[in-house]
């Protein structure tokens, strides 16, 4: 469980992909995947890590998953993954 305001470090791990990456784009959902919310405005490469202050939610979350959006410089998608399993992030104290 991670309590909202705090920092948290997203790390990846990238395989092979056909075009350059040219950026990154993170983003959270809360609830499964239903909708997805930007964590950060696009990064520049492929930094394979990114301190996420975790947002300061209403209520405990526990269906939250991060996806990671690889892009070429045309902003074409060359890969994408979702966390494997849910998370939850709890009100802050």
């Amino acid at each position: 469980m991670t309590p909202g305001g705090i920092p948290f470090p997203i790390t990846w791990k990238t395989g092979t992909t056909k075009s350059r990456v040219n950026e990154t784009q993170l983003f959270y959902t809360v609830n499964n995947g239903g909708t997805w919310k930007s964590i950060t405005t696009p990064l520049p490469g492929n930094p394979e890590t990114y301190g996420w202050n975790v947002p300061q939610l209403k209520g405990k979350k526990s269906n939250c998953r991060i996806k990671i959006v690889l892009k070429d410089a045309t902003r074409k998608t060359v890969a994408s993954d979702t966390t494997d399993a849910t998370f939850t992030i709890n009100p802050s104290p």
